[in-house]
């Protein structure tokens, strides 16, 4: 399904950088499961109180390769 704003629910594209409210969205993990996500090696670049996830970076962890 795709939303408003281009983005296919349910499909991460390793090329692209996803704030962590969309990519909230995208997988339906919730706040608690991507907290525990970044405590768990998924790397997020910051820049003040935003954060973004590389694509490639979210296909790595979750394939359980971080």
């Amino acid at each position: 399904m795709t939303t408003f704003d281009g983005i296919i629910e349910g499909v991460i594209e390793p090329e692209k950088l996803y704030s962590l409210p969309v990519l909230h969205r995208i997988t339906g993990l919730g706040d608690v499961a991507l907290r525990r996500a970044q405590k768990r090696g998924l790397r997020v670049l910051r820049a003040g109180r935003y954060g973004w996830v590389r694509g490639c970076d979210f296909i790595l962890w979750a394939a359980g390769g971080q």
